[in-house]
């Protein structure tokens, strides 16, 4: 495959594929934007992101009365699909992406590989049938990203590619990401998906191997719909990408899920850090197995207290008793969330409304679990779902003399007010 190579303005890039399938939830939407926001704020470069169509594109070949086909996973591609799929892909879905960065206040630009002959292709061949305008990716003009990315554009590109015959064809996004990662000489290639990597007996394994890989595939260890997962992200090493990574949201700026690199080890060459700064003096050297985030409720009540007892900076007080957590929790349900690992909870915050401004308390990490992102994703749940319910702006208490938390909000865009005072009563 050829690359044009432009170098007026070189910089290291970092190129994260993201699936259509999740591209209708506009928390996933959200939540991705702040982790592209977060990102940027560790290393001060500009991803670039290819995403693909999924459901969408099924969904409006249904409405418009046309056949869904598949051929050994590749989506059988006429004429009339074809306008489908550019519809969806560099049109519905790639707004979608662009929107939601722009409105976390991020430069970024949407794109289909037809523009500026970014992404050239030939028809893809297929030994039992014929795909119609399905394409192999032959060549990246790399000159409008590196231009683009020089000027601080987050570059959000659709996989409809220009063909070597002059006609427009449809590309797995998965091929096109690695060839824009190999073609960017990028440093490394994120695939983000809805589990938090290649999972072993339920337990994370942070990093593979090709060899490694190849046999948990062929033992059965790596099945389904992870194996197309993992396929692309070897294919990616295989073509000289440094890392490539599957990851989700939860663990995209946290350093979080598989790495695959063709030593089998995890060099940090991604330029974001695995220290998410949730806390100072805390141990990088857990591995979490499968972290996860839910609302919280009531029955873990027993659980959360004890964290907030051992937690500095959480002030506690008989508003906190059981009775008072449960009223409190009717009162704004689904707006406080628990982190969990195996079962544990290791993280809390608490989070509630008024009607016109929300309110967080008792943001905790288990010291075990801090810099590793666990407080701001606690954040950012609660941030959304508060804004899910119209509320546009949000405030914390935080007590003067805690100074790594104030460090904390302070770095995640949080003010400190000099105009107002709090004032309080008992009552």
């Amino acid at each position: 495959m050829k690359k044009n190579t432009h170098h007026a303005s070189r910089i290291t890039h970092h190129v994260i594929k993201v699936g259509g399938n999740e591209l209708a939830d506009s928390i996933f939407l959200q939540e991705l934007a702040q982790n592209v926001k977060q990102m940027m704020a560790q290393n001060g470069r500009p991803p670039l992101i290819v995403h693909g169509g999924g459901k969408a594109i099924a969904q409006l070949q249904t409405n418009l009365g046309l056949e869904t086909r598949k051929i050994d996973g590749l989506r059988v591609t006429n004429a009339a699909s074809l306008e489908a799929a550019q519809m969806v892909l560099s049109g519905h879905s790639n707004k979608l992406i662009v929107k939601a960065l722009l409105a976390e206040g991020l430069a970024a630009i949407g794109l289909s590989g037809v523009d500026g002959r970014i992404l050239q292709a030939h028809k893809k061949q297929h030994p039992a049938a014929d795909l119609g305008y399905v394409g192999e990716i032959t060549a990246v003009n790399t000159t409008p990203i590196r231009q683009l990315t020089g000027l601080g554009y987050i570059v959000v590109l659709s996989p409809i590619s220009l063909g070597l015959d002059g006609n427009t064809y449809n590309v797995n996004a998965d091929e096109a990401a690695t060839a824009v990662a190999a073609a960017l000489d990028a440093e490394q290639l994120d695939f983000v998906s809805n589990v938090p990597g290649v999972l072993q007996d339920g337990r994370l394994i942070p990093n593979l191997s090709s060899v490694t890989a190849e046999q948990l595939i062929a033992g059965g260890v790596i099945t389904a719909g992870m194996i197309p997962k993992v396929r692309a992200a070897l294919t990616a090493v295989a073509r000289g990408v440094p890392q490539a990574r599957i990851v989700n949201l939860d663990g995209l700026a946290g350093g979080g899920g598989t790495i695959f690199s063709s030593a089998g080890h995890a060099p940090n060459k991604s330029g974001h850090s695995n220290d998410c700064r949730d806390a100072p003096g805390a141990s990088n050297k857990l591995t979490i197995s499968k972290l996860t985030f839910a609302p919280m409720t009531i029955d873990q009540y027993d659980e959360v207290i004890a964290l907030w007892q051992v937690s500095e900076g959480v002030g506690l007080s008989g508003a906190d008793e059981r009775e008072n957590i449960r009223a409190y929790l009717e009162r704004n349900p689904g707006l406080s969330f628990v982190a969990v690992d195996d079962g544990r909870i290791v993280g809390t915050i608490l989070c509630g409304h008024d009607g016109r401004r929300g309110f967080i308390h008792h943001l905790a990490v288990h010291q075990d679990y801090r810099r590793r992102g666990v407080a701001r994703r606690l954040t950012q749940k609660s941030v959304a779902a508060l804004q899910a319910g119209g509320i546009q702006k949000c405030h914390i208490f935080i007590f003067r003399r805690n100074e790594s938390g104030i460090a904390f909000w302070q770095a995640n865009g949080w003010e400190i007010r000099q105009d107002i005072h709090i004032m309080s009563k008992h009552i």
